[in-house]
């Protein structure tokens, strides 16, 4: 039911204005169909679920494209790849501005999406270098008082 709650949000927010991809018949479709649709969508959207980052995050930027998601300026977080209007475009919560989102994003698509998917393709590539996760995991674990350097 949690994981739930924002994506059932977001699905009455967005209403019969916009042609969405979602569940069939109450099923969700095949890995095949599922990648297909992302491939041809030019926005897809990341509710929050069992946290706020998800797979769906970098496999939107791996498909071209432009992605929307609740605002995540509040994380604290290394790596950390998320920055509104340079690697997605932040909604608020609630989805109060989501439709002047989207109409943003498609107004301006061709120049948002070259931008957005890109940075997202390099932010990502930069800081989950397999040495900077390492270097990462070694501050967290020499900050630990059990543990000796």
């Amino acid at each position: 039911d949690y994981y739930d709650k924002h994506r059932k949000e977001l699905m009455e927010t967005l209403g019969d204005k916009y042609k969405i991809a979602g569940l069939q018949n109450g099923e969700r479709v095949s890995k095949e169909e599922y990648y297909n649709k992302m491939f041809n969508s030019k926005i897809i959207m990341a509710p929050l679920g069992y946290g706020e980052m998800a797979p769906r995050d970098v496999e939107t930027a791996m498909f071209g494209s432009v992605l929307v998601k609740p605002d995540m300026s509040y994380i604290d977080s290394k790596p950390f790849i998320y920055e509104d209007d340079e690697t997605y475009i932040a909604v608020n919560y609630d989805w109060s501005n989501l439709e002047e989102k989207i109409d943003y994003v498609l107004s301006n698509y061709k120049e948002l999406r070259q931008k957005l998917v890109w940075n997202m393709r390099e932010r990502y590539r930069a800081e989950y270098e397999y040495s900077k996760i390492a270097l990462h995991l070694y501050d967290v674990f020499k900050s630990l008082e059990e543990v000796e350097v």
